[in-house]
């Protein structure tokens, strides 16, 4: 294959920021985009010059140009698109959550593996420079055995998009794949799964709206126990102060060291018992930014992820990021959406 054509599949925020980097991949053309939004195809068009643009994504699948889809629509949509796309034949990545409820995950799954297509998740997380240099570190030994994970993902979402003037915006509602523990911190919950290499039993959380008043919640804080006996302790959070930046920062303690990751200021430092250092690693910004709401930090893993999709297809290998991870990730922020409103921890698996 000399070159792979791509379809995008809503071109929004996200599905503009794919098209982006995707134009920066060496014999690779974004040649069509799909989306209901008439101004959303009309402005797509005119920054990238992309050839064919279509109102039904169900006409892009016709397009022989197309070998691979990026499917960038809300989380309630994900389903049929990828179930349809992967009947067409074509390769698919699919932004996170992978989709709202644990049967559509597996309807998916079941899809693809029918139709023998390559499928990544969105978790662009998993290829940012630090994260993979501290599950390098894990693997190795540098920091014993991780015992215990703390993280963040805050953001100042609600004034970006005020929930008094959009109120039926699926960001505000946990059901459609919205809110801060499904839509944002589940990249910590993805992160917190990769790290212990083990699944999660039990899930706390509280969860409330206490800046904005929203149906899932602005803030919440949630703690996992995984099956290998690691803690998680993650909080999340949608009203940081209007204009502040991203604020993303992870712990990993283990029995002899520790590793810490602050995405704000760019940042990895490693204490450890096993190697006997104290290390400061800046993360090299590689990019520059990537629009007003994404650092370059996170611009280099959003094109990391679509780099290694890519290799995937030409080389006939399989995504490192799944759909079953896809599913674990969304079931532990189910659990901890219901937790959060029963006011009570929830045992993993989810009972339907």
């Amino acid at each position: 294959m000399d070159q792979i054509g791509f379809g995008v599949i809503g071109v929004g925020t996200i599905g503009v920021s794919h098209i982006r980097w995707l134009q920066s991949i060496p014999d690779v053309k974004v040649v069509a985009a799909a989306d209901i939004s008439k101004e959303n195809l009309n402005r797509a068009k005119k920054l990238f010059n992309i050839p064919n643009t279509y109102s039904d994504y169900r006409d892009l699948l016709k397009d022989p140009q197309v070998d691979a889809v990026i499917v960038s629509t809300p989380p309630e949509f994900h389903e049929q698109q990828v179930i349809d796309a992967a009947e067409a034949g074509k390769h698919i990545f699919c932004e996170k959550p992978m989709a709202i409820n644990l049967e559509e995950c597996d309807n998916m799954i079941d899809a693809v593996k029918s139709a023998g297509v390559k499928f990544q998740i969105g978790f662009d997380s998993r290829f940012n420079i630090a994260y993979m240099k501290a599950k390098r570190m894990i693997e190795n030994g540098e920091i014993g055995k991780p015992v215990m994970i703390r993280a963040n993902r805050r953001s100042a979402t609600i004034w970006w998009r005020p929930p008094e003037k959009m109120p039926d915006f699926w960001l505000w509602d946990w059901e459609k794949g919205g809110g801060p523990i499904i839509e944002q911190c589940i990249h910590e919950i993805d992160l917190s799964r990769w790290f212990f290499g083990s699944e999660a039993v039990r899930v706390y959380c509280e969860l409330g709206s206490l800046v904005r008043k929203l149906k899932c919640g602005d803030n919440a804080g949630i703690l996992i126990r995984y099956e290998n006996g690691g803690i998680a302790i993650i909080d999340t959070s949608f009203s940081l102060p209007a204009g502040h930046p991203f604020d993303v920062r992870l712990e990993i303690l283990g029995s002899e060291g520790r590793i810490d990751v602050d995405l704000l200021i760019s940042n990895l430092t490693v204490k450890s018992m096993v190697s006997k250092f104290k290390e400061r690693h800046p993360i090299p910004m590689l990019l520059g930014g990537g629009g007003p709401w994404l650092g370059s930090w996170e611009a280099e893993c959003h094109l990391n992820e679509l780099r290694h999709f890519v290799k995937c297809i030409r080389e006939n290998k399989n995504p490192r990021v799944t759909g079953i991870d896809g599913k674990r990730a969304l079931e532990i922020a189910l659990a901890a959406v219901k937790s959060g409103l029963l006011k009570r921890p929830v045992e993993l698996p989810l009972k339907e």
